[in-house]
């Protein structure tokens, strides 16, 4: 009177299979939901992204031995303050032009490096006016000579430079 050993039935193997295989498919259909909530969230807003401002640089390379190499502080602009912000600010445009030997033309008005900073001063009118500088240099310029007037510009309270490489020898006076 023994018992005898019955094998699984071929039932039960394949509850199995199907119990695998649904929890598959559960599987597979919460990461499909899951991928869906993330699409949804990083899409695009109804107007597309924003788009940086493009910077622009024209002709701006400068060759620099590396004992001239100058490091300069940042010439971003200042932030406005509140008894001049930039909307109610005049706005004077001044051009600045080194020649090869480092020589400085201001406003058509040849100047030494003083002179250009009691330029600058007077025309920013105590803060009351925006100034926006443009340096434009010889190709053959020394570095040195570029370095020397934005220190001069940043001295002076100029914040907003531009720097322009002039291609020929016909364009500086």
């Amino acid at each position: 009177m023994g018992s005898e050993y019955q094998p699984h039935s071929s039932s039960s193997g394949t509850i199995i299979a199907i119990v695998v295989a649904v929890a598959l498919l559960a599987l597979c259909g919460f990461l499909v939901l899951v991928g869906v909530v993330f699409f949804v969230r990083l899409s695009p807003p109804k107007g597309g992204w924003a788009v940086p401002p493009q910077v622009t640089v024209e002709d701006a390379a400068v060759a620099v031995e590396p004992e001239e190499a100058v490091l300069l502080p940042s010439a971003r602009p200042a932030p406005p303050t509140a008894d001049v912000p930039y909307a109610a600010a005049r706005v004077r445009k001044v051009s600045i032009r080194l020649d090869q030997q480092g020589d400085i033309v201001a406003d058509g008005e040849p100047v030494d490096r003083d002179e250009l900073q009691e330029l600058l001063e007077e025309a920013r009118e105590d803060g009351q006016v925006h100034l926006e500088v443009l340096i434009e240099v010889h190709s053959q310029c020394v570095y040195q000579h570029v370095a020397a007037v934005q220190a001069v510009c940043l001295e002076a309270g100029v914040r907003d430079m531009q720097l322009r490489t002039l291609k020929s020898t016909s364009d500086s006076h």
